[in-house]
């Protein structure tokens, strides 16, 4: 193909020694240093002792094959640079003097500072094989090693987010108070959490962004293969490398120019690179989206409760007033105040525990039934006139007022006011568990639903109208469970918050005690409203909440009832009495049990931060998938360099005679923008045979090769009759050597 001859005789053009792979090394030449271009350069230098004007000047080396193309070229001017020489003049400066003087042939020998000036100029490596180095996938790297820097940057930053995000995501916002070994994110952190927010935001698109440009270059670097595959206008070039350089508005033009599912596919991956750090913001907003989860936290609660008085229906107030004062008026004037309403029979802290979430208990639970009738009321005469005095059943009464006077346990007496007021007129020990009570509920110059109206002559009020309701009350220890804990309620161990046992009574009278104080349940509603200057306590229908409030005022208020209203007022005050009358409304810190409870807490969602990791992995995939692409393809291809296609690259592969002749043709119309933009161009061997060269030519049918490998061929070398013994004794006349070709 190239019109080699085996003859070694002097009219022939001298061949340089390093244009043979030999396989045994003569060692007649071993004085020759013998060398090769990284890629596509025709520089070649003058040898010795020979007198031909022609030298052979390497134009393509073929990737992955042991063998090089050369062409024979005349010797340049003597008097006139070479252009075939990269710039360099050393080739000009030996051989200005006439060709032919043996003094002169002898200073052509380039000397070993030459030679290595020359090679460091040009990028030559040295080797004793004329096969060239193909520059792969690790040389790649190594001219750009910002792209590993970058990738591991990356990393880094992505790992530092993704991290954050976790460890806080195990730890709530806040921690209740009460809570036992609760830890909580720090405080800086869930004051400043939007800023927190924003800060691990920048970070983690930081790092998306450095993993996106290492993608990127990668599918720069693929342009190369692709252009080999395809061909593509200038324009469609312009804008496939603008998109892999970050513009997502060139990407609709590169579309344009797709001709193969790998240019689509490095087109797909350049895109969403592009979009891959733009969708890390809402992640990370969903990352740090606050969820309300319930954990197990554990708490100290002091169990107990009771009364170790009996009840006296007197004047004088008791201890039992002063909390159910407080805490009924409270819950009547504000129903949305009471604490677990649902859970009002349980002799339990109900504020305490009302913070607590959800739990499984053991508890004394109160079972209360109420049963009103109509009720005739006697008003009492003294000194032969009514007076403000009604007769009662009740046989248990203080036998002393606050103004010192005498009085029997019949009777009780009441404010000359319009306004509801009750007494109690009866009770039983019905069971060691069980007691009923007797009240007498009257609203002077007032209506109650199904009450019986009589006559009375108290002040101005002329009728009153009552009902009697007997309230039983019983108690039983129980197990009390608030919310779906996950705690079963058949647990042994579960924590203890009262008991019948426990509960503290008035211990004069033990087969009673119990009796006693459930008397006090039973009659609660007598204690919600204080005792004005000794007389029973009064109530007013609340307009706003429709619930009995302690009246002690003079103006008139609201009177008229329902015996529904009276029951409720009824289920009241026997909670705000049970309330208030817990062991742990005391402060006591004595024999408290421990209460694990479900209580919800805002937490970070662990699932959504590890869903940090699908966007840096998608790009790593991008990154390993294009690494083998580039790889592989160059490698099919023979493609010699793996390189990126900036300005330079491209400025060097578009020396092709056919592209410059498009670009001088385009440069003559300087008064026009330039219309290279539809100059279609592929990437290979371009040129007629003889004067071939690597780079950029006509994608419409031009001529342009592939890089290709050929048979090894034999050839004899030009200085046979300087074969050294060994190869005469191998019965060799010529050596093998294997030649590369462009088709």
């Amino acid at each position: 193909m190239f019109g080699m001859e085996s003859s070694g005789s002097a009219a022939e053009p001298s061949r340089p020694a390093s244009l043979f792979r030999t396989r045994t090394q003569r060692s007649n030449r071993s004085h020759q240093s013998i060398f090769k271009e990284e890629f596509n350069s025709d520089l070649s230098l003058p040898l010795p002792h020979h007198h031909g004007h022609h030298r052979q000047v390497p134009y393509h080396h073929h990737n992955d094959s042991n063998h090089s193309s050369y062409k024979q070229v005349a010797a340049p001017n003597p008097y006139r640079p070479s252009t075939d020489t990269g710039g360099s003049t050393l080739y000009y400066d030996r051989e200005r003097e006439r060709v032919g003087d043996p003094e002169q042939e002898t200073m052509a020998t380039p000397t070993p500072r030459e030679v290595h000036r020359l090679a460091s100029h040009h990028n030559f490596i040295f080797d004793t094989s004329s096969k060239p180095r193909r520059l792969g996938w690790w040389a790649f790297v190594g001219r750009h090693l910002s792209l590993p820097a970058v990738f591991l940057a990356g990393i880094i930053f992505v790992i530092a987010a993704i991290a954050f995000a976790t460890v806080t995501s195990k730890r709530p916002l806040k921690c209740p108070d009460w809570a036992e070994d609760c830890r909580p994110m720090d405080r800086w952190t869930a004051e400043h959490l939007p800023t927190v927010q924003a800060i691990i935001t920048l970070v983690y698109i930081i790092g998306l962004g450095a993993l996106a440009y290492v993608a990127l270059t990668l599918c720069e670097a693929a342009v190369w293969p692709l252009l080999v595959k395809q061909a593509m206008t200038m324009k469609g070039l312009e804008a496939y490398l603008a998109a892999t350089r970050g513009s997502i508005m060139a990407a609709p033009r590169a579309w344009m120019e797709v001709r193969t599912v790998a240019m689509a596919v490095m087109l797909v991956c350049a895109v969403t690179s592009i979009l891959t750090p733009l969708a890390g913001i809402p992640l990370v907003g969903q990352a740090y989206t606050l969820m309300s989860k319930e954990v197990e936290l554990e708490s100290n609660y002091t169990p107990g409760g009771g009364l170790a008085e009996s009840f006296m229906q007197s004047e004088a107030p008791s201890v039992a007033n002063m909390g159910v004062l407080t805490t009924y008026n409270a819950w009547a004037m504000d129903p949305a105040s009471e604490p677990l309403p649902e859970y009002r029979n349980w002799y339990v802290d109900r504020e305490v525990l009302g913070t607590k979430g959800n739990f499984s208990a053991r508890a004394v639970k109160l079972q209360t039934t109420v049963s009103c009738s109509p009720r005739t009321v006697e008003q009492l005469i003294r000194n032969w006139r009514l007076s403000n005095a009604f007769s009662t059943n009740w046989t248990r009464a203080s036998t002393s007022s606050l103004r010192g006077e005498k009085r029997t346990p019949v009777e009780v007496y009441v404010r000359p006011q319009p306004q509801l007021t009750l007494w109690a007129d009866n009770f039983t020990f019905e069971a060691s568990h069980r007691t009923k009570a007797t009240l007498v509920f009257a609203a002077l110059n007032g209506t109650i639903e199904g009450g019986k109206q009589s006559s009375i002559a108290l002040g101005t009020m002329r009728n009153v109208s009552a009902i009697g309701c007997e309230v039983t009350v019983s108690a039983i220890d129980d197990i009390i469970t608030v919310g779906n804990p996950s705690i079963h309620s058949k647990n042994t161990t579960l924590p203890t918050l009262s008991s019948l046992d426990t509960l503290q009574t008035n211990t004069s009278s033990p087969s009673t005690a119990l009796n006693e104080l459930l008397l006090w349940f039973a009659v609660a509603p007598i204690l919600s409203s204080p005792s004005v200057s000794g007389f029973q306590p009064m109530f007013f229908n609340s307009t706003s909440t429709n619930r009995a409030v302690a009246y002690t005022g003079q103006t008139p208020q609201r009177n008229n009832w329902t015996i529904d209203g009276i029951e409720s007022f009824i289920h009241l005050s026997i909670g705000a009495l049970l309330q208030s009358t817990t062991a742990s409304q005391s402060q006591s810190t004595e024999n408290t049990t421990l209460l694990t409870s479900n209580y919800p807490l805002q937490f970070f969602s662990r699932s959504r931060s590890l869903l940090l990791l699908l966007l840096p992995l998608l790009l790593v995939t991008f990154i390993v998938c294009l690494s083998f692409y580039l790889s592989h393809s160059h490698s099919r291809e023979s493609i010699p360099v793996l390189r990126l296609a900036g300005p330079c690259e491209l400025l060097k592969s578009s020396q092709t005679p056919w592209l410059r002749e498009q670009a001088e043709s385009d440069a003559a119309k300087t008064y026009l923008p330039s219309d290279l933009g539809a100059v279609t161009v592929k990437f290979g061997v371009v040129g007629k045979e003889g004067a071939e060269m690597v780079g950029l030519g006509d994608g419409k049918g031009g001529n342009i090769g592939a890089f290709v490998r050929e048979v090894p061929q034999r050839v004899q070398p030009l200085d046979k009759g300087k074969e050294s013994d060994d190869g005469q004794k191998r019965g060799t006349s010529g050596e093998n050597m294997e030649m590369g070709a462009i088709a």
